[in-house]
Order: structure tokens, then sequence, then C-alpha cells
């Protein structure tokens, strides 16, 4: 069961993810975008599916020194969890710069 501070993590991911204070990146694993924190730590958010479709999202906290996991929480935790998934996944694939790039063509796409 998260804790109060995993709920203030979250929201400090959410809410620097939103500001592009911190960058998230695709790894090599299908759905899961990963960012770090001064070498020494890293947040992980992944999603999958389960056997009737539905989506699965999860987040994990790891001490990267250690190769050890800190922190897992899973969207039937905090509602939260799929909020940055989200997130995550549009800062990393840069979606906005996309749909900037889109609208300033407008009409006249290249295709």
């Amino acid at each position: 069961m998260p804790t109060e501070k995993d709920h203030a993590l979250l929201q400090h991911l959410i809410d620097s993810t939103d500001t592009g204070s911190i960058k998230w990146e695709t790894t090599a694993e299908d759905y899961q975008f990963r960012t770090g924190f001064k070498g020494k730590y890293d947040v992980t958010v992944d999603k999958s599916y389960m056997p009737n479709g539905d989506e699965y999202y999860w987040m994990i906290l790891t001490d990267v020194e250690a190769d050890r996991e800190l922190v897992r929480i899973s969207y039937a935790e905090a509602n939260a969890v799929r909020e940055l998934y989200l997130k995550a996944q549009r800062a990393s694939l840069n979606v906005d710069a996309v749909i900037d790039e889109i609208i300033a063509f407008g009409n006249d796409i290249p295709f």
C-alpha cells in the first residue's frame, strides 16, 4: 500500500513532467519509459495488458547504485500512476512538438 510519501513522489513526478523539468526517455521494452535522478535513482513507468485485455500500469523507483527496487506502485493502488504513465509517454515521444508541427503546416502537409 502506497504511503503518503509515495503519493507525494507521484505528484512531484507528474508536476515535473508537466513543467518539463524532468525528461523521460523510451527504453528497449515496449510501453516503458524512464527518467533518472543524479545517476543514482531511476523511475520507470510501464504498461502491460491483463488476460482480459485491460491495461495495467505501474511505477518503480530504483536505487541504481545498489541495484535495488525501493518502491513499486500499481494503478490499482494509486490512480495517478496511469496519469504519470500517459504524461511520460507523451513527453518522451515529443507528442506536443509533433502536433505543433502539423498545425504549423496547416493543410500544406507534404505527403
